[in-house]
């Protein structure tokens, strides 16, 4: 993704003169950010806030702007959520995404059509300390709410990477994920051969706008390129080049648009004579990443837990849906059968359908009682997690949860717990099976995040092993 470096005249006012208004609206953050403070009109005035965490604020004037400054330990995705109830006719917000020097990565209008939640584009950033502006599209009186929505991940582009000195390392064979936000942005990424070989990139898309793509260049180390591909929409899927010989050295892969399309796009570099640096038989897991040990992730494909995807990949940092951890409790318990348990919103010919039927019949997860459903599809949020692992202990394997929540305590983000989860993930802390993300400011137990499979990984295995004593 590009950098743009022309800041707002709103944005350039602040920094010249000062000249911003106060703010005149405070309001209370519903998961553990500080309050939205008064005079937060710059980048040295911004408030701070946590990632998943949400603010509310509105601007008093058209001269009026609100910073938030937040702070990643590691490398991975962020979008913004900006919602509000209600906009004025014509009038709204833009909000940025800027880095630490102020420049933007991309900025988003939000006007009267986008009343509600409005999530931005996938933007993948190094550890760090970013801000968000909210800047007025005329003056309304209307209350926003922000929220910074955070994914670790280390096979994302990281921002900025628009030329040769500052591509993205790439291993060969590994799969990476990357988005291109406007005509002016273009993705480097740099690879090495240690070897002569030969090489194919693979690149694929889920979905491309009607005319509209990319042009994917293999450049020498000197930036001449030694071929060009253009994939459109009808290449949706994965398009593997033809084969390139080339000598051992350094050699980089260049993403450029073809108009602008939001798709995420994936690519891989393909080399016969490099090793691949996979482990436990996924390439997109290194031998250095913290889960890949004999104890986590060796242990949840071993007992069944987990299991990748069929093109190798384990996807460490995607989401666990509902019906996928109802499915992995129900592997747990032997599949056992259950009489009919029916939510409304269940396909129960999909692969979940006797696990929920299962979870249901057990009590080791409750749909939403006001509406007889289930949502299997939803991600799992770590203490809805720890929740289910509590139930399956007491009703399953009637195994004692008590706890007072000592350990929890002491670790940031507790009093973020809902009151309905806080005891089941105070004893999922006294067992082990969760302790916290790291973040810049210290380890925080992040209950409404959505549980990545990499952390399930963990936490399953805890879970079956020290807990249930099925290991």
């Amino acid at each position: 993704m590009g950098r743009n470096r022309i800041l707002s005249c709103a944005f350039a006012l602040v920094l010249a003169f000062g000249l911003m208004p106060t703010t005149a609206f405070a309001a209370q953050e519903d998961a553990g950010a500080t309050l939205e403070a008064r005079d937060n009109d710059s980048l040295s005035n911004a408030t701070t806030i946590n990632v998943g965490a949400t603010v509310t604020g509105a601007l008093v004037d058209g001269y009026d702007d609100d910073f938030y400054r937040f702070s990643l330990s590691s490398a991975g995705v962020v979008t913004l959520t900006f919602g509000t109830e209600f906009v004025d006719e014509n009038k709204g917000w833009t909000v940025y995404l800027r880095d630490q020097g102020g420049d933007s990565y991309d900025s988003w209008g939000v006007y009267r059509s986008h009343v509600g939640d409005f999530t931005t584009q996938q933007v993948g950033l190094p550890a760090g300390t970013y801000y968000v502006q909210v800047a007025p599209r005329g003056t309304t009186t209307a209350t926003y709410h922000l929220r910074v929505n955070f994914e670790q991940r280390g096979d994302w582009e990281t921002e900025y990477n628009d030329n040769r000195s500052d591509a993205d390392a790439i291993s060969v064979n590994s799969l990476y994920y990357g988005s291109i936000f406007d005509g002016y942005d273009d993705d480097f990424y740099r690879f090495s051969l240690s070897s002569a070989g030969v090489v194919t990139l693979t690149f694929g898309t889920e979905f491309v706008d009607e005319n509209k793509g990319w042009t994917v260049y293999l450049r020498d180390q000197n930036g001449d390129d030694y071929d060009r591909w253009n994939v459109y929409r009808s290449n949706v899927g994965d398009f593997t080049t033809q084969q390139v010989g080339l000598p051992a050295g350094t050699y980089y892969v260049q993403v450029a648009p073809r108009g602008t399309t939001t798709a995420t796009y994936h690519l891989r570099v393909n080399a016969a004579n490099e090793p691949s640096p996979g482990s436990y038989g996924f390439v997109d897991v290194s031998p250095s990443d913290w889960y890949a040990t004999d104890d986590v992730l060796g242990y949840a494909v071993d007992h069944g837990l987990l299991s990748g995807y069929g093109n190798k990949r384990f996807g460490p940092y995607d989401s666990v849906t509902r019906g996928q951890m109802a499915t992995i409790l129900w592997r747990v318990a032997g599949e056992p059968g259950a009489s009919a348990q029916l939510f409304s919103d269940v396909d129960y010919s999909q692969y979940y359908g006797d696990a929920i039927r299962w979870a249901r019949s057990t009590g080791v997860i409750s749909g939403y009682g006001d509406t007889n459903t289930f949502r299997p599809d939803d991600p799992v949020t770590r203490e809805q997690l720890c929740v289910m692992l509590a139930n399956y202990a007491e009703k399953v394997a009637r195994v004692s949860t008590a706890t007072n929540c000592v350990a929890l305590d002491r670790i940031a983000g507790a009093d973020q717990v809902s009151s309905w989860a806080r005891e089941q993930m105070g004893w999922a802390v006294d067992e082990g099976i969760i302790s916290g993300e790291a973040t810049a400011s210290g380890t925080w137990v992040n209950p409404q995040g959505n549980a990545q499979r990499c952390a399930v990984a963990k936490m399953a295995s805890v879970f079956h092993r020290d807990v249930l004593g099925l290991g």
